[in-house]
């Protein structure tokens, strides 16, 4: 379309002897058009763009959001799971502890964990 433009530009602004008088408003007529649907194109451009611009933060707030949730999770998960993992190690010197106790101990740890989250607003 822009070359278009240009070329109608140069048609309507000189003087050709190919071209007959008649015509002349014929071309500023399609002159006159084309502008407009260059200017259309780029309204729609325009309008293209930030319905792009929205989706993709749409999208990037989606994103944020499940990333906060598995956060969450992992964090919850993470203190059972250190205790476990230290509980089961088979060191030479490292006492027993009774089963109740660490399971006692992770539940209760888990809960409070799970309540701070609640407070500081992520659950």
């Amino acid at each position: 379309m822009w070359p278009m433009e240009e070329t109608l530009v140069n048609v309507v602004k000189a003087e050709y002897d190919e071209i007959s008088s008649k015509t002349l408003p014929y071309f500023r007529d399609v002159q006159d058009h084309v502008i407009r649907d260059l200017e259309l194109i780029e309204m729609y451009r325009e309008v293209n763009n930030r319905a792009m611009e929205g989706y993709l933060l749409a999208n990037a707030n989606a994103t944020n959001d499940v990333m906060k949730v598995l956060t969450v999770a992992v964090s919850i998960t993470m203190v059972p799971n250190l205790l476990a993992s230290i509980g089961g190690m088979n060191f030479p010197g490292l006492p027993e502890i009774n089963f109740w106790y660490i399971m006692v101990t992770m539940a209760l740890l888990t809960t409070l964990t799970y309540y701070w989250f609640k407070r500081v607003g992520w659950i």
